[in-house]
């Protein structure tokens, strides 16, 4: 299983700017969602802090329910750009997709059939870095990602899909809308609770878990209708804390539901 770099704060862009100038990148392919990039100002953030330091190109994609189209379109860019590093930004299907596209490029697929098919047991090719623009999906913190196919949910799951970093910057959720906001938290706060039941949870996972639930409880209402930074970041950690702990012990069956409820009725996830 990856281990993972955590850079947060408000200067988490300059810290990852460090990280990448040490590891000799040159070529940066950011996987963006085309509403948040802008509306966070990530866009702004990420071209001043990588220009400099590296080739950068875009795969911008419309959130919605991601489908194994998105995952080949991807896959395809990566495999005409050959980055040396892939920064996804956005929600959850946003890294999503910079995840799965990330294991098809690495592996030398074509796309999303090949992996759907066959495990994936080997390393990834680019640095995965993942900047989330919520806080609620935590999948910047799995090796795992969901995929619409003919409106069913499949999980991919991969070891080497899970992020190496994970930039934590609260700023950029400040400009999320109130629902999101709302349904991301909640979706947080349901992971850290499945966790914690979860049959398969550890001491370190009910821990996590339990971490996270306490700090929802004290910041997601605040976060919601302030947009304090300070609070921001407490559900921004608390999210990650929540992810950390599903990726030991996945999420139960009232998550399960969840996913039909999204595809059939478009209720928004969490």
């Amino acid at each position: 299983m990856t281990v993972q770099r955590i850079l947060a704060g408000t200067r988490a862009s300059d810290k990852l700017t460090r990280y990448l100038q040490e590891r000799g990148v040159s070529r940066v392919l950011v996987v963006a969602d085309s509403v948040s990039f802008s509306a966070s100002g990530a866009d702004e953030v990420t071209r001043r802090a990588l220009s400099d330091i590296a080739v950068l190109e875009e795969h911008q994609w419309t959130p919605g329910l991601l489908s194994p189209e998105h995952v080949n379109a991807c896959t395809e860019r990566m495999l005409r750009f050959r980055p040396d590093a892939v920064l996804a930004v956005g929600g959850g299907s946003t890294i999503d997709l910079a995840k799965t596209a990330a294991v098809c490029y690495s592996a030398g697929w074509s796309g999303y059939d090949a992996l759907d098919s066959e495990p994936y047991d080997g390393v990834l090719t680019p640095l995965l870095v993942a900047v989330p623009t919520t806080a609620g999906t935590g999948s910047e913190a799995t090796h795992f990602a969901v995929v619409y196919r003919s409106g069913q949910k499949f999980s991919v799951v991969a070891p080497a899909m899970r992020p190496q970093v994970a930039v934590l910057n609260p700023r950029f959720l400040e400009s999320m809308p109130r629902s999101l906001a709302i349904a991301a938290g909640l979706d947080a706060f349901a992971q850290a609770i499945e966790s914690f039941w979860s049959i398969h949870s550890t001491d370190m996972s009910r821990e996590l878990a339990c971490r996270a639930m306490r700090q929802i409880v004290r910041n997601f209402e605040a976060s919601v209708e302030s947009r304090n930074l300070l609070r921001l970041a407490s559900m921004q950690a608390a999210a990650y804390r929540a992810g950390c702990a599903i990726n030991v012990t996945k999420t139960t069956a009232s998550h399960a539901l969840s996913y039909a409820l999204t595809s059939h009725f478009g209720v928004a996830h969490g």
